[in-house]
């Protein structure tokens, strides 16, 4: 066999085995090969547990859940754990509230209510529905459709249609690109976002706006059948139009309607109540096509992973650009690509990343940090890499300028069209009329010639009878009255068919003019097509070579972080020795500047390795998963469950000497969850006031405030929400049963001996004063910074 053809089929071997494997394992292995030092162990089992109820559920675990999961001695636990929290209800609503925040960063509600906003995320996650097509709904609902539910409007609706602030956050939610700084210029701090990519995202959406005649019946969309997306640049005067396009994407053909024929619903100005509907809507073109683009499915990829992992691979979200690469730039794309060809089922994706080691590490850096590579081999490839990025920057310039220049030459064009256009439309307005006026002339002349046939004809009648009885007289009078209406309907039929013809030859003369006026229009319009075509086939070889740079960016990058992350290892290893050395010579000076020194290189390689997964994430907790989680710790929840499982009884009794089966239990459990979510979730809008950002604003940033600390310090809701889990806890009397079941519920896991015998001796008080010792103990973990944070 041909060595060549041996090659070929052992790749694609490879690459089908590859496939084949489940992708948390093609995860694992992709970050490990991006690894020149050790990664940190997986982490214990209460902070697995911890970490994926927050994720899944949005809140901690209860005790008895943590200590249940905590002793199963099952091989296959955590994957039992992630898919029974996958299948339960809290995860739908959990989704919903954490896609709510990421697609409207807490905006006030406006024209859609942010429960039935909810519900309708929660009904699509509970339904699993792919992302591409809830994306889609979300982008083409209009709020009046029959298909897509109202609710689906709001990301539109609530940001009131603004053409530019839509376009904007469509760019950031749905593309990962911040294209705001490209409204006026191409963008100038980030070399691939061109003030074109701005403008292709606003062309879907700039004929769209809330149609709301009536201010006391719901806001709709509506969409205008013209409206075009025409630039200039603010620095250069460079002028530019655009069709809808999304990023990295072609400019989509559109439909061409002849004036007057654009509408399925004709507007009218005198009916306010009547919205007009176009027959081509180019938002809806967004949302069939949006999907298209890379940049979607790296987006949601990106920002999932940054979900489970408290840190995307590209930070900040909305900012990636080949300037600004992934931690993992091959493994972005991995996921991407992964859920494209899964159909965007988001639960599959999740579970994948919750299996995951990289998901289930440590938060704290491995103990021995030793290089697994020479830093020569790593300088050299990182040249390499860098030479490549050259070549490809020289084949993206060349392809830019001929883009540029293509797009110039059809914008002239362009230019030559539009100047044939009012000829056009002002000859066939002309044209119309006198073809309207052509049309009464010949209905006036057709009634006119029934008229005189029929009298003309009863007049000859009329005439023969009365020469028949030529000596009766009555007969004469009528004959010759009808004689003398046919002459005079003959006279009438002989004016309008002059007037007639007179119109007709307006007509014919308008039709001439309005055809000498199409021939240039017709001509510009074909070189106008040709210069299109020449801008699409320009654009898609640039956007060959925009990959190629992209590539050889990301791959560079990735080279020079494993090169600086080796020298970070050499340099902690260099003053751990010398600290060796001068411990030996005991100088106390020297010990402490060096002791700084490696505390210092440790920071770094801790930044360093969070950056890169080598270690768990170590991030803040929302603040509807800190809220959910004091509710869960001081058993607020619980007893709104049981007052939930009650109500249940109640509604749905049991039959005497009947045995709950099953199902009733599921049954029963769901609506107690739900019960107590009901009864407890106005409180998560304090927490988001107080520990999220502003409306608008990134939501993902940690905020460390003076209201914060006051509202702990000085506020009595959360100290009053303890006083159960004080009454609960102080029934035990073992101090270590009491202390274990206080960590577990507060922490997730058991305390250390120290922590142990610190409860202990903190108990250690009168008998009145056991429950509020409790009670401190309780609030003092609460407010820890192992609580506070997801670990």
């Amino acid at each position: 066999m041909n060595v060549n053809w041996l090659r070929v089929i052992l790749c694609i071997a490879a690459v089908a085995a590859s496939a084949a494997e489940p992708l948390h394992v093609r995860i694992d292995k992709l970050i490990d090969a991006g690894q020149v030092g050790p990664q940190s162990d997986l982490a214990k089992d209460g902070e697995f547990i911890r970490r994926l109820y927050l994720d899944l559920l949005g809140r901690i675990p209860s005790s008895a859940e943590a200590r249940a999961f905590i002793d199963d001695k099952a091989a296959d636990k955590r994957t039992a754990a992630v898919d029974r929290l996958l299948a339960s209800p809290g995860y739908a609503r959990n989704m919903a509230g954490v896609f709510d925040v990421m697609l409207m960063e807490r905006r006030a509600d406006k024209h859609v209510k942010g429960p039935e906003w909810r519900g309708y995320l929660r009904d699509a996650f509970a339904a699993n529905r792919p992302w591409d097509q809830l994306a889609a709904e979300i982008i083409a609902a209009d709020g009046n459709s029959t298909e897509i539910p109202r609710a689906a409007a709001k990301f539109i609706l609530d940001r009131n249609a603004e053409p530019n602030l839509v376009t904007r956050d469509l760019g950031r939610k749905f593309f990962g690109m911040d294209l705001q700084c490209a409204q006026c210029h191409d963008h100038p701090n980030v070399a691939d976002y061109y003030q074109r990519d701005y403008y292709g995202l606003f062309a879907f959406v700039n004929r769209s706006y809330v149609f709301q005649p009536d201010t006391k019946k719901p806001a709709v969309l509506a969409e205008k059948a013209a409206g075009q997306a025409n630039f200039k640049s603010v620095f250069t005067d460079v002028a530019g139009g655009t069709r809808p396009r999304v990023p990295a994407g072609l400019e989509i053909a559109e439909p061409v309607f002849a004036p007057g024929n654009e509408w399925t619903v004709v507007p009218n100005p005198k009916d306010k109540n009547l919205r007009g509907i176009p027959k081509y809507s180019r938002r809806a073109q967004l949302a069939k096509h949006a999907a298209a683009s890379p940049y979607f499915r790296r987006n949601i990829a990106n920002r999932l992973w940054g979900h489970m992992m408290g840190r995307a691979l590209v930070e900040p979200r909305d900012g990636i650009h080949s300037d600004n690469p992934a931690a993992h730039p091959a493994l972005l794309d991995l996921l991407a690509d992964d859920l494209d060809a899964n159909g965007y089922d988001l639960k599959r994706f999740i579970r994948e990343l919750a299996l995951s080691q990289t998901y289930q590490r440590r938060f704290d850096l491995p103990g021995d940090f030793k290089s697994r590579a020479e830093l020569a081999a790593l300088d050299a490839e990182q040249k390499k890499k860098s030479a490549a990025v050259g070549t490809a920057q020289v084949a993206f310039d060349a392809a830019l300028i001929q883009l540029d220049t293509a797009r110039g030459e059809r914008f002239t064009l362009k230019a030559k069209l539009d100047k044939t256009l009012k000829p056009v439309a002002d000859a066939k307005k002309v044209h119309d009329t006198a073809a309207a006026a052509q049309t009464g002339a010949a209905q006036k002349l057709a009634a006119k010639k029934t008229a005189h046939e029929k009298v003309a004809a009863l007049a000859r009648n009329a005439q023969t009878v009365a020469a028949e009885y030529k000596d009766d007289k009555e007969l004469a009078g009528p004959a010759a009255q009808l004689k003398a209406k046919a002459d005079k309907l003959a006279g009438e039929l002989a004016a309008l068919q002059k007037d007639y013809d007179t119109k007709a030859s307006a007509t014919q003369a308008a039709a001439n003019k309005l055809a000498a006026a199409q021939k240039p229009r017709d001509a510009a319009q074909a070189k106008w097509a040709e210069a299109d075509a020449r801008v699409q086939a320009a654009d898609q070889a640039w956007q060959i070579t925009a990959r190629a740079r992209e590539n050889a960016k990301h791959a560079e990058s990735l080279a020079f972080r494993r090169l600086e992350d080796a020298q970070a290892i050499v340099q902690l290893e260099q003053h751990r020795r010398q600290l060796a050395a001068i411990q030996k010579q005991g100088d106390a000076k020297q010990i402490a500047e060096l002791n700084h020194a490696v505390e210092a290189a440790m920071d770094q390689l801790n930044q360093r390795w969070s950056r890169n997964l080598g270690v768990g994430p170590f991030v803040h907790l929302t603040p509807e998963q800190l809220c959910w989680g004091i509710l869960e710790a001081s058993d607020q929840t619980e007893a709104q469950r049981r007052a939930g499982e009650s109500e249940y009884d109640k509604k749905n009794p049991l039959p005497k000497e009947s045995q709950p089966d099953e199902a009733r239990l599921t049954a029963r459990a769901q609506y107690a969850e739900q019960y107590a979510y009901d009864k407890l979730e106005r409180n998560t809008a304090t927490f988001a006031k107080l520990f999220g950002g502003a409306a608008g604003e990134v939501q993902t940033d940690f905020y460390a405030t003076a209201d914060q600390a006051l509202y702990f310090a000085n506020g009595g809701t959360v100290r009053s929400w303890l006083g159960r889990l004080a009454s609960r806890l102080g029934q035990l009397e073992d101090p270590k049963g009491l202390a274990e079941e206080l960590y577990l519920t507060v922490l997730t896991r058991r305390p250390d001996p120290a922590e142990a015998k610190a409860v202990e001796a903190y108990l250690s008080v009168p008998a009145e004063k056991r429950t509020e010792a409790i009670r401190e103990m309780a609030w003092g973990l609460m407010t820890s910074t192992e609580f506070r944070f997801k670990h």
